[in-house]
């Protein structure tokens, strides 16, 4: 009989961004390097580039990347975003 390992509040903190994240941690995980620049630029059209960069930076920070990342907060979109020169608007593709 399967048990379930996790409550469904616990479930649901796993699959998505939090609310609120810190200044220092948009910071500290948030800040792309060169190689990071460089691997993003691999892929193809601003909404590629912007998604694959928050994901990459989702999974440094939380340890996964989470079901949608148009759901990430505004201001982790928008560092990001800056760091590329992109348009917020790309995600909304």
């Amino acid at each position: 009989m399967p048990v379930q390992f996790l409550t469904d509040d616990e479930r649901k903190c796993l699959s998505q961004f939090p609310e609120q994240i810190q200044d220092e941690d948009i910071t500290a995980f948030f800040t792309l390097s060169a190689s990071d620049m460089k691997e993003i630029h691999r892929q193809r059209g601003e909404q590629n580039k912007l998604g694959y960069a928050i994901q990459l930076c989702a999974l440094r920070y939380m340890g996964f990347s989470p079901n949608s990342i148009a759901d990430a907060p505004l201001c982790v979109t928008e560092y990001v975003a800056k760091q590329l020169q992109l348009n917020l608007e790309s995600l909304s593709g």
